[in-house]
């Protein structure tokens, strides 16, 4: 599917994405930040992303456009709503014992990847 050089650039890429990720975790976490704070964070991030990590070749599948951007950032808030959902369904079931449980298998269809849509489904509860 990918010829040699292919794969180069989808892990180049997906490290760079890393890194900026990380860098805007970073930022989030420590803010307000000033200029010592933040060259520790370019540095820090840097480190990580030129690690040999395996998983870095995920971020390169990620298409970069405004329209992804606008649809990932509506997918990170519908995921937290249905995560909360999940979690206050889950204390509900485990404070109040009676309340019916109907385990069963949910098929959605989602153009997502493989380990994506993986991380998604087990962490949400079956309406």
């Amino acid at each position: 599917m990918y010829g040699r050089k292919g794969v180069a650039v989808k892990l180049l890429k997906g490290k760079l994405i890393l890194l900026v990720l990380l860098l805007a975790v970073w930022a989030g976490l420590a803010y307000p930040l000033d200029a010592q704070e933040l060259a520790v964070a370019a540095v820090v991030a840097l480190v990580i992303s030129v690690l040999p990590l395996g998983s870095a070749g995920v971020f390169g599948e990620i298409r970069m456009s405004p329209r992804a951007l606008v649809f990932a950032i509506a997918y990170v808030f519908v995921f937290l709503a249905e995560l909360l959902k999940a979690n206050i369904d889950v204390a509900f079931r485990v404070l109040k014992p009676d309340l019916p449980i109907r385990p069963g298998i949910v098929r959605v269809r989602a153009n997502l990847p493989h380990k994506a849509r993986a991380n998604t489904c087990w962490r949400t509860r079956s309406p």
